[in-house]
């Protein structure tokens, strides 16, 4: 078992699954790629060269975010009505299905459709409570028994917690194997598998009192749930993320040429200076150059084409909802 678990483990480590799940939550927060990108210019040696007096507006659109709070909203906005005859049943389910769980649900669907697949995990808390908690689809690997991806035969989970050895603060890396028979649990390190004994190396799924005694018990099956956005687990994200980077691309792009290029090109003739550095100085903080002879400045007027890159981003805008299967808000159809 510990063997199957590190090879997950690394399979797991650089798998496009777990990329898109990651990448998805990113976007969700706000943090695009276009945030990373640099502006370069060709060097001598005719390779980039990144510039930093050259404008690099860095425009981001969260329309995964918009998208993702819209599907949400209609699907989960209403709360659900759990009906049963047995008025008895009926205050047991109450008192699972109450407001924290519908709240709960709002939280499994976001998950759902930003990384493709949210998980719940059902446990008793330390009062004997039934308790159901959402797990972050990324630290949960599933061994599938079937291909359609219906029945686990057990669940690796991998998460970081903050310890503290003596007084520094490190990171640990904590691993769970859950199957039929119980869970395992291993702190991972150098890649290697250590028994955690501080936590309970090996044990049943839950315990309970009886006659003053523990007696563990195990569930019949895994005990995690999938809630999947569409059978085949692809996240929203990965459908449309090179719409939205080029969206914020192009709209980055017409702000730096507003900003680089608001009125024209200078052309110099017999500059009685030293460099173009100490021309653009002189010009910004005297309003004027010196030349010599028959020197001069002229300028040659640039025009952006603000209407192609308008059609261009309107375009991008309804693939933007096309493919994402949203409903654009802005749009003149709305009315």
């Amino acid at each position: 078992i510990e063997q199957i678990i590190l090879t997950e483990l690394d399979l797991w480590a650089r798998s496009p699954t777990r990329y898109w799940m990651l990448t998805g939550d990113r976007y969700y927060r706000g943090e695009h790629d276009i945030l990373n990108r640099k502006r370069t210019v060709i060097g001598e040696d005719g390779k980039p060269v990144e510039v930093d007096t050259l404008a690099n507006n860095r425009i981001v659109h969260p329309f995964l975010r918009k998208l993702v709070d819209q599907k949400v909203g209609y699907l989960l906005g209403k709360p659900m009505g759990i009906e049963t005859d047995d008025e008895r049943y009926q205050d047991l389910l109450n008192e699972i299905f109450d407001y924290s769980f519908l709240r709960l649900m709002s939280a499994l669907g976001k998950e759902a459709i930003v990384k493709g697949i949210a998980w719940l995990h059902v446990y008793y808390d330390e009062d004997g409570k039934l308790r159901i908690k959402k797990i972050p689809a990324e630290e949960i690997i599933p061994l599938w028994r079937d291909t359609d991806h219906t029945e686990l035969d057990a669940v690796i989970r991998v998460y970081d917690v903050e310890v503290y050895e003596g007084r520094t603060k490190t990171v640990q890396t904590k691993v769970e194997y859950w199957d039929t028979s119980g869970v395992r649990r291993y702190i991972y390190d150098g890649g290697r598998l250590i028994p955690d004994v501080e936590a309970g190396d090996y044990g049943p799924h839950f315990y309970l009192a009886r006659a003053g005694k523990e007696q563990g018990f195990n569930w019949e099956r895994v005990p995690f749930i999938a809630f999947k956005y569409n059978p085949d687990e692809i996240p929203l994200i990965k459908t449309i993320k090179t719409l939205i980077d080029e969206y914020d691309a192009r709209v980055s792009d017409h702000a730096n040429n507003l900003e680089d290029l608001p009125n024209s090109i200078y052309v110099v003739r017999n500059y009685d200076g030293v460099d173009l550095g100490e021309f653009r100085r002189n010009l910004s903080t005297y309003r004027a150059v010196k030349v010599t002879d028959d020197g001069g400045v002229e300028t040659l007027s640039l025009q952006i084409n603000t209407e192609a890159v308008a059609m261009h981003l309107q375009r991008l805008r309804k693939d933007i909802y096309e493919f994402g299967r949203g409903v654009d808000t802005q749009t003149e159809k709305i009315g």
